[in-house]
């Protein structure tokens, strides 16, 4: 194991409204707001504040020390009612960091699940991480094992300060062995019991929920490549397997991703279910499958990734489409059906070029839904995305036109017994406390002077200053280096400007906010140059 370095976001988020140009086509649409930087940011998962708004988990490549697209750090955004950023922090290593999963704690505050590749080796560890309403951490503590590798996905909150954690256990250096691992542990990482469930053949676990007897549902999958096959597990709160479901489909791909319990003491889930296409299931108390429901645009492929039930008993699903008639493009999909699977309303929304991809739904009041994706474009590494709409509408966002139909029923595959699912020995988990250093959110408060060039592709006359009044941000670019593109991030993740520049010119900025912002340029060949300075 090794040390977890603090590392404070010393940019800005990114933070856009995408959908503001077409608000007349997207009436069902509340807001969009983007978040990223000049590298690529993944979201985990998304939950409610303790204080209102939204705690989205992730990982991020643009922010912190060592960060890049290939080690990123985990980061923390939270974000109000409206999706206007409060606060964000990043911590991580030179290896790869990232946060899957939070709820909030017993005593009002977050607790989060990540977990770290150390650098240089193919050997992980999971992250436990306290953070204060206000973004402040309160502890670390690092998990794992020697000789093998874990990783978390999932903690759900269990009553009297504890909280059960979902992870994969699995080979350091990979191979198809891999395990589901459970444990329960207070705030403080001290943990009451550990489980590990297998079937001899690599399995992950996706989500976890209470079934309706106060036990614990794990939703997930294993791999018998090239498939993978749908799993569901029931644990008791002390660790004890009550059954495993690993129906399959020899020739097909199925996985459960998302889950919710349903009063009879089973559940629903979604994912896939064959044929690459999204699937709504319903098992029993025992874990049998009640009914299978797939659903298909007719030229694309889907899966779902998040389930919420509704105030009366329907069921909305964030799924994800990817058009094979339009390869370049690839779009969100909430799905509302009722309890046997037809569909109510939806919604679909999406770029016109290229792919948003939903991670986390959370329902808003009666009727609002929020939705927390990943999106990227080859010209884009990749950023996150909320969004806020509401059913009712029959809609679709205007660049996801080529979608001349929604989403409708289709048939699925039988499913036929898989391998046996059993409880395995323990591990001995060691659980290793990191400290937490402060660092200075903003940074020198030096009037616009330039910090330094965070990338070599910059020519020496490559520069941005400000003009005496400090209302205009003047850059000069050498006219013989081609631009593509020229944004500026604001202190607050604001993106102030956004377009194709000339060789020299000058940027307003009397509406900047203080501490650190960034001028990103991209160059016709892709490469990016990344100019910071400071606003006091």
């Amino acid at each position: 194991m090794r040390t977890l370095a603090p590392l404070t976001l010393i940019a800005s988020i990114l933070f856009a409204t995408w959908s503001s140009n077409t608000n007349a086509q997207q009436q069902f649409l509340q807001y969009d707001r983007l978040f990223g930087g000049p590298d690529k940011e993944t979201c985990g998962q998304m939950i409610p504040g303790v204080d209102g708004g939204y705690l989205i988990v992730g990982s991020t490549g643009s922010y912190g020390t060592g960060a890049s697209d290939q080690n990123p750090n985990g980061f923390v955004v939270k974000v109000d009612a409206n999706g206007e950023p409060e606060w964000r922090i990043a911590l991580g290593t030179y290896g790869h960091d990232f946060y899957s999963g939070a709820t909030v704690t017993d005593d009002g505050n977050y607790l989060i699940i990540g977990t770290r590749v150390f650098s240089g080796v193919q050997d992980t560890d999971m992250t436990l991480t306290k953070v204060s309403p206000a973004g402040d951490v309160l502890s670390i503590k690092e998990i794992g094992t020697t000789g093998r590798s874990e990783q978390g996905y999932r903690i759900l909150a269990v009553g009297n300060g504890e909280y059960v954690v979902i992870a994969s256990r699995y080979l350091t250096g990979g191979g198809v062995d891999g395990n589901f691992l459970v444990f329960r542990t207070d705030d403080a990482g001290n943990i009451t019991w550990t489980g590990e469930y297998g079937c001899g053949q690599q399995m992950d676990p996706k989500a976890i929920t209470f079934a309706a007897d106060s036990t614990l549902l794990i939703a997930g999958a294993r791999y018998d490549l090239p498939v993978s096959h749908a799993v569901l597990i029931k644990v008791a709160l002390d660790g004890t397997l009550v059954w495993g479901s690993t129906d399959q489909q020899v020739e097909n791909s199925t996985s459960n991703i998302a889950l919710v319990a349903t009063e009879e003491g089973g559940c629903y889930t979604t994912g896939v279910g064959g044929t690459d296409q999204l699937a709504l299931a319903r098992y029993d108390a025992n874990g049998e499958v009640l009914w299978r429901q797939g659903y298909t645009t007719g030229s694309s492929n889907s899966n779902g990734r998040d389930m919420i039930l509704m105030p009366d008993g329907s069921l909305c699903i964030s799924a994800y489409i990817f058009f094979t008639d339009h390869p370049d493009q690839g779009a969100a999909c909430i799905l509302h059906t009722d309890t046997m699977g037809q569909v109510l309303d939806q919604v679909m929304t999406g770029p016109d070029i290229g792919f948003l991809s939903p991670r986390s739904l959370v329902l808003d009041g009666a009727e609002g839904l929020v939705f927390a994706s990943n999106i990227s474009s080859d010209d884009e590494p990749g950023d996150v995305e909320v969004v806020r709409t509401h059913l009712g509408n029959n809609g679709w966002d205007e660049p996801c036109q080529p979608v001349q139909v929604g989403m409708q029923p289709m048939a699925l595959p039988s499913l036929s017994p898989g391998p046996a699912i059993t409880a395995l020995p323990p591990p001995t988990l060691t659980v290793t406390t990191r400290d937490w250093i402060p660092l200075d959110a903003n940074g020198s408060q030096t009037i616009c002077t330039i910090t330094g060039m965070t990338e070599s592709l910059a020519p020496a006359s490559a520069r941005c200053w400000p003009n005496p009044a400090h209302d205009v941000l003047n850059y000069e670019w050498p006219g013989a280096i081609r631009i593509k593109d020229l944004s500026v991030y604001d202190a607050m993740g604001r993106r102030t400007l956004n377009t194709p520049p000339l060789a020299g010119s000058a940027i307003p900025i009397p509406d900047l906010l203080r501490g650190i912002h960034t001028l990103l340029i991209i160059r016709e060949n892709g490469e990016r140059v990344v100019l910071p300075f400071v606003v006091e």
